[in-house]
């Protein structure tokens, strides 16, 4: 807030408006900008808890004069001060935040190659012509004057960073320019900064999984299956996927009978089908694995879904 010199006469400012002791938050707010005083919402919301009537209006009359017997304004300039630490405060957050990333050198890295991408440079050349004998070491000063040649908008931070990195080991004064260079430059391979080629991460996609073989089921278990399904239907839908691969945490694209059991019962459908037609579920839509059914769930609740569409036809016949 920006406060004027209290032999401001801040009543004169509301001269000519509706002459009823208030006036609307929008004419306050207008002229006190006039008289040089700018408010945050926080401090807005102060003044119209205090000084608004039940219709919203500002009674600019008690204001003024709160503010001849407080012409010092030290109820404002309290706000003020806890705007200003408020501020403060948040300045040395953003400060805090860019000290970090100047000083993470893959940040730092990765805004040099990002420049160098845009202006069309590459560091390798700029600093390979500065050093005819290719030692591979060029001087700090050199250094610098390449990356003001490559366009690169580094704050002192930043440069500072750099050099600490790459500097020689057996003289700091000089640099290390082709470790740099390997990171920066556009054919840079460092897998931090870029992305890896497309054969070899097409290697290192999963292979796909084989599709589930299916137990052979008897008459009387499509007997069961059928039953079971017709009740479910009613209460289970393929939309019910995500609750059966939240318990699938290795993607295989299966429960084991104990899940299954877990889900119907926190569906509230357990109560509804019998062991034996979900045993017989887990035989038609899984196989046995360690002595044990697992259910194919996406397979299942795609029949679901089917069965419940059939019947759904059925009753509109």
């Amino acid at each position: 807030m920006c406060t004027a010199h209290h032999e401001i006469d801040v009543g004169s400012g509301f001269v000519g408006r509706e002459r009823r002791g208030t006036v609307t938050e929008k004419i306050f707010e207008i002229a006190m900008n006039i008289m040089g005083f700018f408010f945050s919402q926080k401090e807005m919301a102060m003044i119209r808890g205090k000084y608004a009537d039940s219709g919203g209006l500002i009674n600019y009359e008690k204001l003024v004069g709160d503010m001849e017997v407080h012409s010092d304004l030290s109820h404002m300039d309290e706000l003020s001060k806890k705007e200003a630490q408020r501020q403060k405060a948040e300045d040395d957050e953003k400060d805090k935040e860019q000290f970090r990333r100047e000083t993470n050198i893959v940040e730092v890295c990765a805004k040099i190659k990002k420049l160098l991408i845009c202006n069309k440079k590459k560091m390798s050349d700029l600093i390979g012509q500065r050093d005819p004998e290719g030692r591979g070491l060029v001087t700090w000063e050199t250094f610098r004057a390449c990356c003001d040649e490559a366009g690169l908008d580094l704050t002192d931070q930043e440069l500072k960073t750099v050099h600490h990195v790459f500097k020689s080991e057996e003289n700091p004064v000089l640099i290390e320019y082709p470790l740099f260079t390997r990171v920066v430059d556009e054919h840079s391979v460092m897998t931090c900064l870029v992305r890896l080629p497309l054969k070899q991460e097409m290697q290192q996609r999963r292979e796909p999984k084989p599709p589930l073989q299916h137990d052979f089921v008897n008459f009387e278990d499509r007997i069961c299956i059928s039953q079971a399904m017709k009740i479910l239907c009613k209460h289970i839908t393929l939309g019910h996927i995500d609750m059966f691969k939240a318990l699938d945490t290795q993607g295989r694209g299966y429960v084991n009978r104990s899940q299954f059991l877990q889900l119907l019962h926190k569906l509230g459908v357990l109560h509804l089908v019998t062991m034996r037609q979900i045993d017989s579920l887990t035989r038609g839509f899984g196989h046995s694995e360690n002595h044990d059914y697992v259910l194919d769930y996406t397979a299942w609740l795609k029949a679901i879904d089917i069965v419940f569409c059939t019947e759904k036809a059925a009753m509109k016949l």
